[in-house]
């Protein structure tokens, strides 16, 4: 019965389904940049950027296959206890991240390991309570600063940049928009993740 078929069906009738089969694994992957957000002079990772999930929503953070809500959900991660999410690089203000912590009621935490893209509008880091820190418009220390954030003041995040400095984040604080240095920000330590 195959023989058969394999005679009337032609090749180029072949391959065009084929192709049209694969045609919307790689619409997915294709079509945007990804901005390292740690690096070492290696070109890898060098230490996680661990972020604090913002999400209020009950129904949980959304994790998606690539950076738009155009992706499907490969996740969701609950958001009624604290938890935190490694950023490593980000495309049009969302983030891809790697790894996800999650609070227990006994302030101990759980680690797991997931791999996807989610909106920086719903992910953020806390400025150092010793300074108000400085908003620049670029992430350079010679450019103009835009605002100044209250120390302890959660900020979301729009962007990641690793050139000569690591870890410069673009974020959002009321109606502006900046960068802010990676040494004016609080770094969520595995010692007391869950009390920060």
């Amino acid at each position: 019965m195959f023989i058969k078929l394999s005679r009337i069906v032609s090749v180029p009738v072949i391959l065009a389904a084929l192709i049209a089969l694969a045609a919307p694994a790689a619409a997915e992957t294709a079509g945007y940049e990804v901005t390292p957000c740690q690096e070492n002079e290696k070109g890898r990772i060098s230490t996680p950027l661990w972020v604090f999930v913002g999400d209020k929503d009950p129904a949980g953070l959304n994790v998606r296959s690539g950076p738009g809500t155009g992706y499907p959900v490969v996740k969701t991660i609950p958001t009624g206890r604290t938890a935190a999410v490694s950023i490593t690089g980000s495309s049009g203000g969302w983030f891809h991240i790697d790894y996800v912590r999650i609070c227990d009621e006994d302030k101990s935490f759980k680690s797991m390991e997931l791999a996807g893209w989610v909106s920086g509008s719903l992910l953020q880091v806390r400025v150092i309570y010793e300074i108000d820190a400085p908003l620049f418009s670029e992430p350079r220390k010679d450019s103009t600063i835009v605002t100044k954030v209250p120390g302890g003041t959660l900020v979301t995040l729009s962007g990641c940049r690793c050139d000569s400095w690591c870890g410069w984040l673009e974020v959002r604080y009321e109606e502006f928009q900046g960068w802010i240095r990676p040494d004016h920000y609080r770094e969520i330590v595995s010692l007391n993740f869950c009390d920060q």
